[in-house]
């Protein structure tokens, strides 16, 4: 498969490059952009010009999801876990929304990933879980709590 289609934010640098469809490295892309998209609240690649968009995607010039929100809340649920959750999820989303679709994670490297497991103070592997969760429940609070300041002051 080679014609472009869909919604241009969540094209694979591959496509662009018109080197065609070749397997599961394409749509692992597409769902790093919507992981992106889910944790940050913000699409990765954003620009005016669809051909400014498409040189982002094509260098995979993005930046990294926030860690805090500008200091505005004041409560912070266990922070040190939420921090690493964020520099966990940072790496994962660097190594699937990498350009080059012979380095790019596979499925298997995603659902191995640090951030896909908790780990017991040593190091080791207690049990599998999408940490996300954790990580949306965190920003959803802070959200609420920044328009409940707003509507309160």
């Amino acid at each position: 498969m080679t014609d472009q289609c869909g919604t241009p934010v969540y094209i694979a640098p591959e496509i662009l490059l018109n080197n065609g469809y070749y397997g599961f490295g394409v749509d692992i892309w597409s769902a790093g952009v919507v992981l992106y998209t889910m944790l940050s609240g913000v699409q990765p690649f954003n620009a005016k010009k669809i051909d400014d968009l498409h040189d982002l995607i094509i260098n995979g010039i993005f930046t990294s999801i926030k860690t805090v929100s500008e200091g505005k809340v004041n409560y912070t649920p266990n922070l040190n876990n939420i921090l690493n959750i964020i520099l966990d999820a940072n790496d994962l989303l660097r190594k699937i929304l990498e350009v080059n679709p012979k380095k790019r994670y596979t499925s298997s490297q995603i659902l191995n990933h640090r951030w896909m497991s908790i780990e017991d103070g040593n190091g080791k592997v207690k049990s599998k879980s999408n940490q996300y969760l954790l990580l949306m429940l965190y920003y959803l609070f802070n959200s609420l709590n920044q328009l409940i300041i707003k509507y309160l002051l």
